[in-house]
């Protein structure tokens, strides 16, 4: 039997799956090229728009749901790397 998550029960539920899924991809400073593939291949399957710079940020687009159009913009920012010891 497997221990529960100790993200289980967090909301927004799918924010927490999301973010599960990024703590599987090893990705140690400047080399975060597999959690950007991670993400932009997240975003190419529900046909979101992506930029990426030479940097290597990355920006996805979601737009607003209908009837929201008005509402104020939400940023969500993060790294794609992580300190791994």
């Amino acid at each position: 039997m497997s221990e529960p998550s100790a993200l289980a029960g967090l909301e927004p539920a799918l924010v927490w799956e999301r973010f599960a899924e990024l703590t599987r991809i090893a990705r140690p400073p400047k080399e975060e090229a597999a959690a950007r593939e991670h993400v932009l291949a997240w975003a190419a399957a529900r046909d979101l728009d992506t930029t990426v710079d030479a940097a290597g940020n990355v920006v996805v687009r979601v737009p607003a749901q209908a009837g929201r159009e008005r509402a104020p913009t939400v940023v969500l920012q993060s790294h794609l790397d992580m300190v791994c010891e």
